[in-house]
């Protein structure tokens, strides 16, 4: 004889094996998701110590500075024509193989611990 209380039953079962089922796949995403943060943490603690006695991001910073204290000393002295080369070396530098440009992006980088630079720079040339 049909029994609908067994049918219900055995409904309600395979819903909560359902539910129980996506519910661990979320868990195992989430667990994933938390060991890649931990990784990513890792690796920058990891930069952080590794910098504390380097120069690189001092380096850096003072290279990139260099064109900004130009145009300003340019701007405050009345010399437009140091301004002038500074885009000109730029322009030049922009002539440069790309793979010059993405290895000497990564180098900075690397001194300043960023590593979401090269996803970035890879939206920009795609």
């Amino acid at each position: 004889m049909f029994n609908p209380l067994a049918l219900f039953n055995l409904v309600g079962e395979g819903v909560k094996a359902f539910a129980a089922h996506k519910m661990a796949k979320v868990e195992a995403k989430r667990a994933l998701e938390l060991q890649a943060l931990t990784q990513e943490g890792d690796w920058d603690t990891t930069m952080a110590k590794a910098s504390a006695s380097s120069w690189k991001d001092e380096y850096w910073t003072i290279v990139l500075s260099f064109p900004v204290w130009v145009v300003f000393y340019a701007a405050m002295t009345d010399k437009p024509d140091l301004i002038v080369r500074v885009k000109e070396a730029f322009v030049v530098l922009d002539g440069l193989p790309e793979w010059y440009k993405i290895a000497l992006g990564v180098a900075i980088a690397a001194a300043f611990a960023v590593k979401k630079i090269i996803p970035m720079m890879a939206k920009k040339d795609g």
